[in-house]
């Protein structure tokens, strides 16, 4: 599975919705009103999918989008 698709994957299930609905330019904070109940699912798979120490306020504030969660994972990585 490429990092775009794990990381659909996992938004899709924090958020309770089909990664279908989702596309790259879609706000976590904007679009699905995220809170830190979402966040905080979202980084723990991704830390524990491809081994990474995420902080809380640089993820929330670095990664609005879809797009830009997929950018810092496959820069990290």
């Amino acid at each position: 599975m490429s990092v775009s698709e794990k990381v659909f994957e996992i938004v899709s299930k924090s958020f309770g919705m089909k990664a279908s609905d989702l596309t790259e330019s879609t706000n976590l904070l904007e679009d699905l009103n995220a809170k830190s109940t979402n966040y905080f699912p979202i980084m723990n798979e991704l830390e524990e999918e491809y081994d990474l120490e995420l902080q809380y306020q640089t993820f929330r504030s670095g990664c609005r989008t879809i797009k830009e969660i997929i950018s810092m994972v496959e820069e990290s990585i």
